[in-house]
């Protein structure tokens, strides 16, 4: 994401937030994502109504890429804590016991979807989450809920990088 993101800006000569489909083809080519840009080449190969090149507000396409994401960690994060939150086959109601919170988010394909999404040292990452949950809660609840972990463990992915206005792009609580 971050070098989709550095070289969309590098291609935005301007430096408008906007650039045309063939820099995105070229962009994504040169990410060895040559499948994609074909793709994009089909799209706006069409005969469009109005004729000339198609531009493109990249800064919101890499918004629209970090919340796809997000979304599918949440759906992986929930594939697992389905089946590590009870034993034996049990239903869970969306709970899980707090003492396993920083097992659940070491398991293999957890761990693996985390590194996609930029954290380097998954072990650190969910001790974490862990104190960040608790310290949310002074009581140190026994069990948290499902949406309170995906909830934290978006939160505190790595920002995205700086953009031409200054400000951070950073993940958000759902």
């Amino acid at each position: 994401m971050q070098n989709l993101f550095l070289r969309c800006r590098e291609s935005d000569i301007g430096g408008s937030g906007f650039f045309t489909a063939t820099d995105l083809r070229q962009v994504l080519t040169g990410l060895g994502h040559t499948e994609i840009a074909e793709a994009i080449g089909m799209c706006f190969s069409r005969t469009l109504r109005h004729p000339g090149e198609s531009y493109i507000d990249y800064i919101a396409l890499i918004d629209s890429i970090r919340v796809r994401r997000e979304r599918l960690l949440e759906e992986e994060l929930w594939r697992c804590f389905r089946d590590f939150a009870l034993p034996d086959g049990m239903v869970s109601d969306g709970r899980m016991p707090a003492s396993r919170l920083e097992a659940l988010l070491q398991m293999p394909e957890i761990t693996e979807a985390l590194s996609r999404d930029g954290v380097e040292d998954c072990s650190t990452f969910a001790v974490d989450v862990h104190q960040a949950m608790r310290s949310h809660d002074a009581t140190a609840p026994a069990e948290v809920d499902f949406i309170e972990i995906a909830s934290e463990v978006i939160r505190q992915l790595p920002l995205w990088p700086v953009q031409s206005g200054g400000a951070q792009s950073a993940p958000t609580s759902p």
